[in-house]
């Protein structure tokens, strides 16, 4: 109430009194910018999977609203140190299936500590963005236009890490006979097939657009055998062995084979299979018959009165035991 006293007497004097009423003025907090980055919090896949991650000091600078402005009547000071403050989450867009536990803001004693946990556990091989909006509420009413809460949105983006690809092999032999032919083309459909293109692990399926190729390479055995190394070649997940026989060679070869994708291994990824399976070609000896020649294809002798008389020409010459091929040599004995 104030009093205008002290004016000319020819001035009529005026008591009135002046209430100003209470405005709740929102409560206020920041997002700790050592965590975010432009308001986005980046994973990769693999973190936060085994156990809970909590980010400590998630939330600071909490305040209740304005403190000590302005006064009362009876000369206290209005401020709003006594609210009580609620904060809360929402999904607001992307894809939930990517967390298996949260996220979750742990208040704990925010009046002292002045700071938020947050924390959270991923949903194995999901990869992608989810936004959530976080807002702070006061019970200070919003009556006369005030405003009792504050908001704040952020994304969680879980980056890709690749995981390696699996397959598995319908025989680990193949048996074949040496071959006469050059550069004839065997193959072998279905010797391999694609188990998954990435994680085997409840029909995960972010990876099924990756590319695959198979690697075999010899670790035992006789190169000479081929005259086309031996490759796998991939259609709708399915492998075919393809590879040539050098001519009249036999005997074995063991190949390892590998499977790569091509999502690459940023983030600690793997893009290899991890386990390498291994298979042996045997290519059975095939009797091949012997070349000989004649010296001459008309003997002349002459007439004897000797009975039983031998006559030893050099008639013919054995030219070869088994092929007539110069480097094979596995029927000279």
């Amino acid at each position: 109430t104030y009093d205008f006293t002290g004016i000319p007497s020819n001035f009529s004097t005026i008591t009135f009194a002046l209430h100003i009423l209470f405005v709740n003025t929102p409560p206020y907090f920041l997002f700790n910018q050592s965590t975010l980055n432009q308001s986005t919090l980046f994973l990769d896949e693999n973190q936060c999977v085994d156990s809970a991650c909590v980010f400590h000091s998630f939330i600071g600078s909490i305040s209740k609203g304005p403190f000590g402005v302005g006064q009362g009547p009876k000369g206290e000071l209005w401020d709003e140190s006594d609210q009580s403050l609620t904060f809360q989450m929402q999904l607001e867009g992307g894809d939930s299936a990517l967390f298996f536990e949260g996220p979750n803001l742990i208040t704990g004693d925010m009046y002292s500590s002045q700071t938020v946990e947050l924390n959270l556990t991923l949903a194995r091989f999901q990869n992608g963005n989810t936004s959530f909006r976080v807002w702070l509420e006061d019970n200070g009413g919003n009556i006369r236009n005030g405003s009792n809460m504050y908001m704040m949105h952020f994304m969680v983006r879980v980056l890709e890490v690749n995981q390696p690809p699996v397959f598995n092999l319908s025989t680990n032999n193949v048996t074949v006979v040496e071959s006469m032919a050059v550069n004839e083309i065997l193959l072998f459909q279905g010797f391999a097939y694609v188990v998954t293109l990435g994680p085997d692990y409840l029909n995960i399926t972010n990876e099924n657009n990756q590319s695959v190729t198979f690697t075999c390479i010899l670790v035992q055995g006789n190169p000479a055998l081929f005259s086309l190394h031996p490759t796998i070649s991939v259609l709708n997940k399915t492998g075919t062995l393809q590879f040539a026989l050098a001519p009249f060679q036999n005997g074995n070869a063991t190949f390892s084979v590998s499977l790569r994708d091509d999502g690459g291994t940023d983030r600690g990824g793997h893009d290899t299979s991890l386990a390498n399976l291994s298979f042996s070609i045997t290519v059975m000896p095939q009797n091949q018959p012997p070349v000989f020649n004649l010296s001459q294809y008309d003997v002349f002798v002459n007439e004897t009165s000797l009975s039983n008389q031998t006559v030893h020409l050099e008639f013919a010459s054995v030219q070869s035991l088994g092929p007539l091929n110069p480097a094979v040599h596995d029927e000279d004995t």
